[in-house]
């Protein structure tokens, strides 16, 4: 046993660092007696020192990180980290262990015997180790090489590997507008520039060398004006007004329509309605005069062209 300050010089080589290291907090730092910021502190300031030395670095070696008891409930469930190359990051084990476990670990890795029926009987952590890892391979990465300003744009990068990989941005530049998310490989948001836009996407898992998509572009266009509503009619109604209905244009020029105008001829009646609404009541009209009406759909972009006429109509009172 020796004095914690003796630990940094013993892990500054591999020749120095012993085979086997038993590290104790104090009763502060290893949050029993004050705060678990404290005993967060503290790991963050000792534990890279352990995983930054050559024998980790360089050699076969494992960390386990616990606690001896919980808040004293019957159950008694602690945590306990397992931190080793071979360990593929972000395992979760669903076996249940307990103390034992960790010297039965150590002694089945060592080949040595049980020291009591406790260790004897329990069981090794193996299924950390038994995991089998595998490099990242993309398995969706062809994303639509067309957007529009203003218009929602979504596509999902998938691939494969043990532990999941991570997705990131390797190279280039996403469109303005665009995220990708590193934990689902989703790339979306509203594009808010047009242009033409360049970049590479990579999943990487800590496992051989990141994967990485061929160049990815992505033309992202202004919005237009809406087409023309297509099948307006029209019915007279009380009161010297008219009741107006169309179809929406097929196509709304890339963002969505906010607005619909019909028009009465002659006269100018006009009639406003919202974008998601495909009839207008125009009223004003001259009792005894014939009409006929058009359509305008408008957007982000402006108003786009008017409908053909609707059949005819006479106001009436």
């Amino acid at each position: 046993m020796v004095p914690y300050t003796s630990f940094a010089s013993d892990l500054a080589s591999t020749a120095t660092t012993p085979n086997y290291a038993w590290v104790t907090p104090n009763l502060c730092d290893d949050m029993h007696d004050c705060l678990i910021s404290t005993g967060d502190t503290w790991l963050s300031q000792n534990v890279p020192t352990i995983l930054n030395s050559p024998a980790f670095t360089t050699q076969n070696s494992l960390v386990l990180i616990t606690w001896d008891e919980d808040d004293g409930t019957q159950n008694n469930q602690v945590p306990m980290l397992v931190i080793a190359k071979s360990v593929p990051a972000g395992f979760r084990s669903s076996t249940l262990y307990n103390h034992y476990s960790m010297l039965s670990t150590i002694e089945s890795a060592w080949g040595l015997s049980p020291l009591t029926t406790n260790d004897g009987t329990a069981t090794p952590l193996s299924d950390f180790f038994s995991s089998t890892q595998s490099a990242p391979v993309f398995t969706a990465d062809t994303p639509p090489t067309s957007a529009t300003v203003g218009t929602p744009y979504s596509y999902t990068f998938q691939a494969s590997g043990n532990p999941a990989p991570t997705f990131a941005v390797a190279s280039g530049t996403l469109p303005p507008g665009l995220g990708l998310a590193s934990g689902t490989g989703v790339l979306s948001g509203t594009p808010t520039t047009a242009g033409s836009f360049t970049f590479t996407v990579s999943a990487s898992n800590g496992v051989g060398s990141p994967a990485l998509t061929p160049p990815i572009t992505i033309v992202v266009s202004a919005p237009t004006v809406p087409g023309a509503p297509t099948g307006v009619t029209a019915v007279a109604t009380r009161k010297a007004s008219a009741t107006v209905s169309w179809v929406a244009p097929s196509s709304n020029g890339g963002c969505a329509i906010t607005s619909y105008t019909a028009m009465s001829s002659p006269g100018g009646n006009t009639a406003t309605v919202s974008g998601s609404t495909t009839t207008a009541k125009v009223t004003g009209l001259t009792v005894g005069t014939t009409y006929t009406f058009t359509v305008t759909a408008t957007n982000c972009a402006g108003t786009g062209p008017a409908s053909a006429p609707s059949n005819a109509i006479t106001a009436r009172k």
